[in-house]
């Protein structure tokens, strides 16, 4: 049996091209700065405004997916999935009660299993519908939203292009 949880390595498993970005444009920063370049402020600013501009997707996606999955738990026991959240059973998930998988990710992530260069391009999710109910698994808690989308046999999932993949 497989249990997944939201904890630091999910964090950095999925935000790793967004900390990889803030570490060039820190980097840029200074050394603009020691080699005391004429006009540096504006560089800076300009270092500062495109870092959030190409960052800023992936925090607020991150921060959306961690209050998405917080407190929750998935184990997975052969060919069902269980939900728990705040350690108590909230949904069972098996071939029998799958009403449809909607996954949603980029499209260089759902041909290549890559991602082209955006940060937010790493998050992806699966909606999953169930005659029991609904739910949301970010790839913050399960990290390979494919594999889970393809685990059960008869159900064929859905997937849908988006470069901003938020719940």
């Amino acid at each position: 049996m497989q249990s997944y949880i939201i904890n630091f390595n999910n964090h950095y498993r999925v935000a790793k091209t967004t900390l990889l970005y803030f570490f060039v444009a820190i980097l840029s920063i200074v050394i603009i700065i020691s080699l005391q370049v004429k006009d540096n402020n504006f560089i800076i600013k300009t270092i500062v405004f495109v870092s959030l501009v190409l960052n800023g997707p992936a925090i607020f996606i991150h921060f959306s997916y961690f209050l998405e999955n917080w407190k929750l738990q998935i184990k997975e026991t052969g060919k069902s999935i269980e939900i728990f959240k705040d350690n108590s059973l909230r949904l069972i998930i098996d071939e029998t009660n799958i009403i449809c998988i909607d996954v949603f990710m980029s499209r260089s992530y759902i041909n290549f299993n890559i991602i082209s260069g955006l940060p937010s391009e790493e998050y992806n999710y699966a909606h999953i519908k169930t005659t029991a109910g609904d739910i949301m698994i970010t790839n913050l808690i399960y990290p390979n939203i494919k594999q889970l989308a393809h685990k059960f046999g008869h159900i064929k999932p859905q997937f849908h292009e988006t470069i901003f993949a938020t719940t």
